[in-house]
């Protein structure tokens, strides 16, 4: 999806849950039903506070962002470890896709298995991993984000847990005494 002058597009993969609340309080007017609204709330908020975007999203997304004016590419993955973002970069070429399979579709010949990571993979926690069994096939980390520009690629944390203390809970009420 993208905005209507097609200058910033949107690949996504996932569900933001306060897409409704922004969609609102961001004045985006909904033009389409549903979830499909979603890309247009990321699209919107984008044009209106780039990278930034991300941290007003509530829910579990990978999601690409093209901005066409900057040539800018930005990968990006929710904090909650459960949409995935795979890519690999090639000779100046990036191939990415919320499964293993959708990147290598992109280049079918290229399936190597990495030796050396088969080797230690069992010792390390599975969410802390960029790394798959392909060679040259990375993930993006939960919370992490993937930009591409100007012939460089950076992948850089965007979420920072921030923890917020409850509201107190107030005394319970009694029922009145019958007499």
């Amino acid at each position: 999806m993208s905005d209507h002058e097609e200058s910033v597009w949107v690949v996504f993969n996932g569900e933001i849950y306060n897409f409704q609340a922004e969609e609102a309080s961001w004045r985006i007017t909904a033009t389409a039903s549903g979830r499909s609204r979603t890309p247009k709330v990321i699209v919107h908020g984008y044009k209106q506070w780039g990278d930034d975007v991300l941290d007003r999203l509530n829910g579990m997304f990978g999601l690409a962002i093209w901005d066409v004016r900057k040539r800018r590419l930005v990968l990006a993955r929710g904090p909650l470890r459960i949409k995935l973002l795979y890519y690999r970069i090639d000779g100046g070429r990036l191939e990415f896709g919320s499964e293993i399979r959708a990147v290598h579709a992109a280049t079918p010949a290229r399936r190597e298995i990495d030796a050396n990571l088969s080797e230690s993979l069992p010792a390390l926690p599975l969410y802390a991993l960029a790394y798959t069994l392909f060679k040259d096939v990375r993930k993006l980390a939960p919370g992490t984000k993937l930009t591409v520009e100007n012939g460089a690629c950076q992948v850089s944390r965007w979420y920072r847990f921030k923890p917020r203390p409850s509201p107190r809970p107030s005394a319970p009420t009694r029922p009145p005494k019958s007499s």
